[in-house]
């Protein structure tokens, strides 16, 4: 079986012309034996910034997936940046893996996806079509109604495209009590 590191110029080749996907290694007859090795490959292919730590340190599974989560919401904060993709000004202020530690370690099948943790403001001057009789209270109605949907799922779809990485959704309502908290340092 060949090695990481006969293939790897191959398969970011690869990724060039196909996109990122954990499953491209099978064309060289290679499988990611972890999460830690695919996240690994996708800070090398991205050249993605490991803050303090140096890319010859050995890094903690924990260092990894706070990297990737925190280039995730990066690229997703440029993105919703543009008003033409983000028309009703959502807020994405986390992202976390669900997978679990001990996950992580056995043979990756590329089964990991992450959470996106969204905030989105009613205006005071929005009304609901069909409150009640469709829908249970304002806030399901909006999020029936509205965009949202639409942009979270080209948000979604950024996420699978650049990391190969599925997502699921949280909303949260943003009724101004608070302002928003990143738990990472925005680039």
């Amino acid at each position: 079986m060949a090695e990481y590191g006969d293939i790897k110029k191959s398969l970011f080749k690869l990724w060039d012309k196909l996109g990122v996907d954990f499953k491209s290694t099978d064309y060289f007859s290679y499988r990611f034996n972890s999460l830690n090795n695919y996240f690994k490959s996708l800070i090398d292919y991205y050249d993605i910034s490991l803050g303090d730590k140096k890319s010859n340190e050995i890094l903690s599974i924990s260092d990894i997936m706070d990297t990737i989560q925190i280039d995730i919401l990066n690229t997703v904060d440029d993105f919703l940046r543009d008003k033409k993709n983000n028309p009703l000004g959502l807020k994405i202020y986390n992202y976390r893996f669900t997978t679990t530690i001990g996950r992580q370690s056995i043979n990756y099948d590329g089964d990991v996806k992450g959470t996106l943790y969204v905030k989105f403001k009613i205006p005071n001057d929005w009304e609901c079509s069909d409150i009640g009789e469709y829908y249970g209270d304002i806030t399901d109605c909006y999020l029936n109604e509205t965009e949202i949907g639409d942009t979270i799922h080209k948000v979604q779809l950024l996420i699978r495209k650049r990391y190969g990485i599925g997502s699921n959704v949280n909303f949260t309502e943003d009724k101004g009590e608070e302002p928003y908290t990143y738990w990472y340092k925005k680039s």
